[in-house]
């Protein structure tokens, strides 16, 4: 509904959620490589650098992860490590 989407800062607002594009989330992504300190080889694919980033900060990878091509599920997973590391 064009009505309750619109879009915010690269990403899309829906019922009070935003979902970042791929890009936007390699963005976030290298940012928390930088907060965090972290500076192993980058991953080629999201899922998998967010699994690295899980275990070197010692959070155990949801399974969920493990299907690399849904976007929505790593979008919650890269919330999540923003929540645990204290980033907005």
């Amino acid at each position: 509904d064009a009505a309750t989407t619109r879009e915010t800062l690269g990403g899309v607002h829906s019922d009070d959620e935003v979902f970042y594009s791929e890009e936007i989330m390699w963005e976030q992504v290298h940012a928390i490589r930088t907060i965090i300190g972290y500076r192993d080889a980058l991953h080629p694919i999201l899922a998998d650098e967010l699994k690295a980033i899980c275990i070197f900060i010692g959070v155990e990878p949801p399974v969920s992860l493990e299907d690399a091509s849904d976007i929505m599920q790593i979008g919650e997973m890269l919330k999540f490590l923003k929540w645990v590391i204290g980033v907005k």
